[in-house]
């Protein structure tokens, strides 16, 4: 049976990051606009400082300075931006329970990326007190605007059993979600509940069809498990140099178990 792939660590869920200022910004064009007071152009400016946009000296401070300029006016993405900089330390102290305030201000707005950082908040007990019927919640409003990194949320809340009942079948069907709005993380988790039959009927076949076709796509986990199979002969036909040189390009991207594999095998990679 292949090695059951997991979700990293809950309580490291990624919160996501800034939201992005329009393509092919003119930096003294947006400068002028924002001081004469233009909520977007202030709101673009403190990207453009934030992310040391096409030449100009990255300055956190000065973008901070920006966003709360821009929500001053109500500007959803600056409110988001403001919850992402507290989240993290960016310009300013880091101070969760303020980024929760921000967060929550943007999701008033209907920013689903929003939702999702709330959801983290609350699963994780940051800024807030752990709630996971609350972190559930967001999530579900998250993927509800077709979030895919929300439906991977909900699927390890429902393979942990956390605030839910463990349900495998409840954690494929998020999966395939996710899966199906182009999710890396969810075609292979799927491709793995196929493989070890958890939660839906296990069919080699299918789990080899997703990871042949995420291996070429060079995801390193899916070259890890392919490289197995074809060293066991398990959904292919057995080929110990197909199956190693899968480990190897999964090795060389980092991946330990490929590494360790090839080191037991006495091959280099």
């Amino acid at each position: 049976m292949l090695k059951k792939f997991l979700l990293a660590c809950i309580s490291c869920m990624m919160l996501f990051s800034c939201a992005y200022a329009e393509n092919e910004l003119d930096y003294k064009e947006v400068r002028a606009k924002a001081l004469k007071g233009d909520a977007k152009s202030q709101y673009n400016l403190g990207v453009i400082y934030d992310e040391g946009y096409k030449g100009v000296k990255k300055n956190q401070k000065e973008a901070i300075k920006w966003y709360r300029k821009a929500a001053s006016q109500n500007y959803p993405e600056a409110f988001y931006n403001l919850g992402v900089a507290y989240a993290h330390g960016f310009g300013v102290k880091k101070d969760e329970t303020e980024a929760v305030k921000w967060y929550l201000k943007a999701a008033e707005h209907g920013l689903s990326v929003a939702y999702y950082n709330l959801g983290v908040m609350y699963l994780n007990g940051r800024g807030v007190k752990l709630n996971y019927d609350e972190a559930f919640n967001w999530f579900k409003k998250a993927s509800d605007m077709g979030d895919d990194e929300a439906d991977m949320a909900i699927a390890t809340m429902f393979h942990k059993g956390m605030g839910v009942k463990q349900n495998e079948i409840e954690a494929v069907k998020w999966y395939r979600k996710a899966a199906d709005r182009g999710n890396i993380e969810g075609i292979f988790l799927l491709g793995e509940a196929y493989a070890n039959g958890n939660g839906i009927a296990r069919d080699i076949n299918e789990a080899c069809k997703i990871f042949i076709l995420l291996a070429e796509e060079g995801y390193p986990y899916a070259q890890h498990d392919l490289g197995i199979m074809y060293l066991r002969g398990e959904g292919v036909e057995r080929n110990d140099a197909q199956g190693i040189e899968w480990l190897r390009k999964a090795a060389q991207q980092g991946h330990e178990l490929s590494q360790e594999k090839l080191n037991e095998l006495g091959q280099t990679w």
